[in-house]
């Protein structure tokens, strides 16, 4: 099973993109988080305790920081405890430079609207996850789904905001 914090200030679009996820039979264990903080030390104290988070999908507005503050302070106890996680950005902001300029700098690795249908963020995760360092629980998780052929996340359905 993948490991997949959801940060969202919206519980009905987290509850639908599980329940989504969930009928898709994605192997998945999503953890929703509505404030920033709760999500932030949620994966701090995972990787204290080296605990591998698969996939980190956030939107840009919510409570407290907003997702491209969030992002940014999870990129420094990752430098610390050497665990990078991929981190998605579900939104319906765009067109934003600040934005581009932090997946530019790799602060975000990708970004889909919240309208992308259930397969396109299904292969956006897999995608970030393959461009990834891929361990064994991932591959084996994805591996019932699809072919496992790496290709690069903008061929998997996913646009970064650098294109």
């Amino acid at each position: 099973m993948l490991n997949i914090i959801h940060l969202d200030d919206h519980r009905l679009f987290q509850k639908g993109l599980i329940s989504a996820l969930q009928k898709e039979d994605f192997p998945a264990n999503i953890n929703g988080f509505t404030f920033s903080s709760l999500a932030f030390e949620y994966i701090r104290t995972g990787m204290e305790n080296h605990t591998k988070i698969d996939c980190v999908i956030t939107d840009y507005n919510h409570f407290e920081d907003n997702g491209l503050v969030f992002a940014i302070k999870l990129r420094e106890p990752e430098k610390e405890f050497h665990l990078r996680s991929p981190i998605l950005l579900l939104t319906m902001c765009f067109e934003n430079d600040e934005l581009t300029n932090a997946t530019k700098d790799g602060i975000f690795d990708g970004y889909l609207p919240k309208s992308a249908s259930i397969k396109e963020i299904i292969l956006a995760i897999e995608g970030m996850i393959k461009n990834y360092c891929c361990p064994t629980k991932c591959l084996k998780a994805l591996s019932s789904l699809h072919d496992l052929t790496p290709t690069p996340l903008q061929r998997r359905g996913a646009r970064t905001l650098n294109q």
